[in-house]
């Protein structure tokens, strides 16, 4: 994902990732998700709010693999 980010200039921020999950094929074309998208905007609001918690837990807990 960093990859396709840095080829068509993606900056995931939450509204980058929020367009991804709704339609993985519209934002990065070719990828291989295997999901047709989330449709419902709650789900999707969800699943970033999971990840950025994973993410600060992940940096709060040093030494630890990621």
């Amino acid at each position: 994902m960093i990859e396709a980010g840095l080829r068509r200039h993606v900056v995931w921020t939450r509204k980058t990732l929020d367009a991804f999950l709704a339609d993985p094929q519209r934002l990065v074309p070719g990828t291989t998700m295997v999901t047709p998208g989330l449709s419902r905007a709650a789900e999707r609001r969800d699943l970033i709010d999971y990840l950025e918690g994973a993410s600060r837990a992940a940096r709060a807990a040093p030494g630890k693999v990621r």
